[in-house]
């Protein structure tokens, strides 16, 4: 399961900015490979702060925190050659909200109960 997907990157970065990160051929067409992977990848980022308090894959529908998160990892993934100082702002603070919830400082919108680890 997908905590993001390319339209809604789209509609939160726009296409114009989509474009510049994930259009490496030049084609004026978003990659979508490139969008795949680094949603791919983090989605597995979050995975691995969720674990140690949910049961892996949550229950549908998931709390929205997980697609705004989800939206600001990937949008780093795809620049992480030379971020720009937002996008390093909300990558960074997209993994202190991870950590708080790791630590179980914040908790999220879900139907399952916290594993026990």
């Amino acid at each position: 399961m997908s905590y993001t997907d390319q339209a809604i990157l789209a509609e939160r970065f726009d296409q114009v900015e989509l474009l510049a990160i994930a259009d490496r051929d030049g084609d004026q067409v978003v990659d979508a490979i490139l969008i795949t992977d680094a949603i791919s990848r983090a989605d597995a980022e979050i995975d691995s702060y969720l674990r140690a308090r949910y049961t892996l894959p949550l229950a549908e529908p998931v709390d929205p925190l997980l697609g705004d998160l989800a939206a600001d990892i990937a949008r780093y993934k795809l620049q992480d050659d030379n971020p720009l100082d937002e996008v390093k702002a909300r990558y960074e603070a997209a993994h202190q909200t991870l950590r708080r919830i790791a630590n179980g400082q914040q908790h999220l919108k879900v139907e399952v109960q916290p594993s026990t680890l």
